[in-house]
């Protein structure tokens, strides 16, 4: 894929990553479509799909667009994120983003077709910072697990202390966990997870079915 080491401002725009694959023995699979570590940060109009892990033996994650750096400014709009499959156990995103503090936004997404026999798929991830999440397409996204899996279109993740969170007029359908044999929702159309005390999180104008 894409990988932005250095500079503090990266901009990854208008690239396609299509047709990555990792197979063969052991237990390491990772695999990021884009990854990105800079102060500011731009990911736009990308197009990522067919990346998997075909081994069933691959515990590590599968990220189409992914950033876990301090960025104080992130942009992540109108990228296609599509046909993420991982055959292991490993963790799945389409659009993973974490950063402690600053503000995001990611609109415009089409996400889909994001497929795991692990226990953690989703869509599309945030944890921290001040995100604007809007206008986003998620579907289609699924876990064969025969466990307790947990399968989700948006997670909203933990927030700094008085962090402000928007989610709105996204569309997100399809989200399957067929095979599961737990007690507690296997599927969260929009799943907020975080437990930081004097945080608002704004959901309005969604669309879950």
């Amino acid at each position: 894929g894409i990988y932005m080491s250095a500079g503090t401002t990266q901009n990854v725009n208008g690239n396609t990553i299509t047709n990555m694959s990792i197979d063969g023995a052991g237990t390491a699979s990772t695999m990021y479509g884009i990854q990105t570590t800079g102060t500011t940060v731009t990911v736009n109009n990308n197009n990522i799909s067919n990346l998997q892990c075909i081994k069933t033996s691959g515990t590590s994650v599968l990220y189409g667009i992914y950033n876990i750096s301090s960025p104080t400014n992130e942009t992540i709009n109108n990228n296609n994120v599509n046909n993420l499959t991982h055959n292991g156990t490993g963790t799945v995103y389409g659009i993973y983003h974490w950063t402690t503090t600053g503000t995001r936004t990611m609109s415009g997404n089409t996400v889909h077709t994001i497929t795991g026999a692990g226990t953690t798929i989703a869509g599309i991830n945030n944890i921290s910072s001040s995100p604007s999440v809007f206008r986003n397409n998620v579907y289609n996204i699924s876990s064969t697990s025969t466990g307790s899996p947990t399968v989700s279109g948006i997670i909203q993740g933990s927030l700094g202390i008085s962090g402000v969170a928007y989610i709105y007029n996204n569309f997100v359908s399809d989200i399957k966990a067929p095979y599961a044999n737990n007690a507690a929702a296997a599927v969260r159309g929009i799943n907020i997870t975080t437990t930081t005390t004097s945080t608002n999180i704004y959901l309005y104008y969604n669309t879950v079915y």
